[in-house]
């Protein structure tokens, strides 16, 4: 059996960049990936992408705790409704660490977080539209069954997840990473 095949399995090669010290400790030696922005360029803008992707997440979350909003036995509204969430709460996570991490992080970090977020947010754009779409398809056929505040709400929120991923994804375009 390759000893570095068991030592090192693909899910974790980020492993081999941490090298021994002297004393016995382990410090990163590998790839480090920096921002073109500058600290409070940097901070300002991630606050800003996180902010949206908080509000956008609180109020999916608000639209899925109300009754009557259409989904109820409906998968075609269901699903895109709870991928949106998902997604959303992910992209709250992945701003978070690179925010926690600062505008110089570690290469494995980047590829899980930074790397990342294009995909994520073109999802979180297609799936709120997939599920308006999935509303408009419903009351075409007459069979949407939402009403009041809680139909209002996950129309709302549908397009504020949306809009937010796209104000997310026009943001991100500040940040631009180069490897060191």
């Amino acid at each position: 059996m390759d000893d570095k095949k068991w030592r090192y399995p693909r899910k974790r090669k980020y492993l081999k960049d941490f090298k021994p010290d002297e004393d016995g400790s382990y410090s990163y030696q590998g790839a480090v990936m920096h921002c073109t922005l500058t600290g409070e360029e940097y901070k300002k803008t991630l606050r800003s992408m996180l902010l949206i992707a908080i509000l956008a997440m609180a109020l999916v979350l608000a639209a899925g705790c109300l009754p009557h909003t259409g989904m109820e036995g409906c998968f075609y509204l269901l699903l895109p409704y709870a991928g949106t969430l998902v997604l959303l709460i992910r992209l709250v996570w992945n701003l978070g660490q690179l925010l926690y991490h600062g505008s110089e992080i570690r290469e494995y970090i980047y590829k899980n977080t930074g790397e990342r977020l294009p995909a994520q947010l073109l999802f979180g754009t297609i799936l709120p539209l997939i599920g308006l779409a999935g509303v408009v398809y419903a009351r075409a056929r007459g069979t949407y069954q939402g009403s009041g505040a809680g139909a209002v709400l996950f129309v709302i929120s549908l397009l504020a997840a949306a809009a937010g991923t796209q104000a997310i994804r026009l943001l991100g375009r500040q940040l631009a990473w180069i490897s060191q």
